[in-house]
Order: structure tokens, then C-alpha cells, then sequence
């Protein structure tokens, strides 16, 4: 983890160590470092406001004798707010194979943009990346910025977001033959219906996404559910999760019944929160499950 706290660059996250060492900790040179079978963290912390005072002690870990490569080489998740991605930085991480970006808790920028995705390329080698989650990112300024990440991550297989930040993108057909090449997991953390309202639209996701093996979603809609079911050919596994107001049971028992038709295995729970039902529905397709 790499923490820097100033104004114009809040932090950095890194975690998760793939190779497990000895434990040690090692304060030097302006920074800490620990090294153990959990994690690998280095931390960057500044107690005084001075900028020059921040500035040497970046400076320090840009000077030290390691390469910028071999420090973080053992880093495979990591975490960036936008507000990091305005300038180059000598940091690297070359093993990533999870990446997390977030708005600016100063800014409130939530847009990922062309200059976002320039500067993460001198920072991050996403040749590795395995998962990209923009789940907190609330647009995208135009195609070119997520067919860049595509173009960069051969190894990119499962994407965490909301579908108010794609769904505006489907009219790219060279992004839509990455994503329908790459994709085989995908979270969806806000509710479908709000911005695929219709079949048509549903079955414009299911063509792109064809061959996606799992699925997370929210979704109010029985008929929709169905319909990804129906229009997802290589689909293992779906989760979703729905809020109702009153009597749950009686909106998806047909629903239920038409799951048994398919001949699938299926688990579904009404659970009360305050003032509503949350369904919470499991379903497994074939033999394979994620």
C-alpha cells in the first residue's frame, strides 16, 4: 500500500503478495516496508503539511537502490483514485493483475478519460491484468478510453461496473469485439433495468457479452432475469439480487416455475430489510460452476 497524503494526490493501494517470505520490516531511507506470507506494503506516510518535505521523501524512494520494477514486483492487486492518474510518476507495477480505479475523494471527478488511461500505462503494465473494477466510475469520456485498457490487457477476463458507464459505449463495434473477445465474468453493481429498459437492449448486452460464464447482477424484473438466462449461451453461474415491496413469493413463483423447466439448479431467498423484501437468487447452469 502506498499512502500519500497531500491535496492533489490522496493515495495509493497496493496489496496482496502472490510470493509469501520471511517477515521483516524495514524502516529506511523515508519509508516503511513489510514484507510478510499476507502482503507486501509500502507506505509513505507524511505527518507534516511542508510539500518540500513530501517531495524529498518521494525522491528518496525514487533514489533507492532497487529498481522501480523490483519494488513493487510482487504487488498484484492495486487500487488508484483518478486524481494520481495527472502526472507521471516513477513508481511501476509490473505484476498487476487486479486494478481497482476510483473518483478523487477531493474532487469528485468520477469521468475516467483519455489522460487517465495515458498516465496509468507509465504506471501500470496491464499485460497481466486479470480484473478491472470501474464500478465507481460513473462515465467514461469515449470509446478510445476503455478499448485502450482492452487493447493493453490480453489477459483481462473479468470487469466489475456499473451499466450506466458501458451501456453508453455499445455503439462502438471494435470495442464490442473486445469486450465480447475478453469478457467471461462480469459484476454489476447498480440495477440493470435503469439503463437497459427493454428487451431490445437486454439482448443487445447479451450479443456483446456472449460469452460471459458468469454474472452478478440487480434486477427487479423476473422476465429479465429469464432473458439473460435464455440469451447468454456459454452463462455457469448468475447471482442477483432484487427489492421488493410486499409479497415476493407471488412475483417469482412463476419465475421459479420457468427455472424448473430449464432444468437448472437454483436457490432463492426473500430476506426482510426495513421496509422491503431483498431477493437474493443463485442460479447454476450445467455442470460448471464458478
Amino acid at each position: 500500500m502506498i499512502n500519500k497524503s497531500n491535496e492533489s494526490h490522496d493515495r495509493i493501494i497496493a496489496k496482496k503478495l502472490k510470493k509469501s517470505s520471511n517477515d521483516q520490516q524495514v524502516n529506511e531511507k523515508g519509508y516503511q516496508y513489510i514484507n510478510n506470507e499476507y502482503k507486501q506494503m509500502i507506505s509513505l506516510l507524511d505527518t507534516q503539511s511542508t510539500t518540500d518535505i513530501k517531495l524529498k521523501k518521494r525522491k528518496r524512494i525514487e533514489n533507492y537502490n532497487h529498481t522501480k520494477i523490483d519494488i513493487f514486483k510482487n504487488v498484484t492487486d492495486l487500487t488508484l483514485q483518478l486524481n494520481i492518474l495527472i502526472e507521471e510518476y516513477s513508481y511501476y507495477f509490473s505484476n498487476i493483475t487486479s486494478l481497482r480505479l476510483v473518483p478523487s475523494e477531493t474532487l469528485g471527478h468520477r469521468m475516467l478519460t483519455n489522460q487517465h488511461i495515458q498516465i496509468l500505462k507509465t504506471i501500470v503494465n496491464l499485460f497481466n491484468l486479470k480484473h478491472l473494477n470501474i464500478e465507481r466510475i460513473y462515465g467514461i469520456e469515449n470509446t478510445l478510453v476503455l478499448l485502450e485498457i482492452l487493447k493493453q490487457s490480453p489477459k483481462l477476463s473479468s470487469i466489475t461496473f456499473i451499466p450506466k458507464a458501458i451501456i453508453q459505449l455499445f455503439n462502438d463495434d471494435e470495442l464490442c469485439k473486445y469486450l465480447n473477445k475478453l469478457i467471461k465474468k462480469i459484476i454489476l453493481t447498480d440495477y440493470f433495468e435503469y439503463y437497459a429498459n427493454n428487451s431490445e437492449k437486454i439482448k443487445q448486452f447479451c450479443q456483446i457479452f456472449s460469452n460471459i460464464e458468469y454474472l452478478e447482477c440487480k434486477i427487479n424484473s423476473p422476465d429479465n432475469l429469464l432473458l439473460l438466462l435464455n440469451y447468454l449461451p456459454k452463462l455457469s453461474s448468475i447471482k442477483a439480487i432484487g427489492n421488493n415491496k410486499c409479497y415476493p413469493e407471488r412475483k417469482f413463483s412463476p419465475f421459479e416455475n420457468a427455472l424448473r423447466r430449464l432444468n437448472v439448479i437454483f436457490n432463492i431467498n426473500h430476506v426482510f430489510i426495513s421496509e422491503f423484501y431483498e431477493t437474493r437468487i443463485s442460479i447454476w447452469i450445467g455442470n460448471k460452476i464458478i
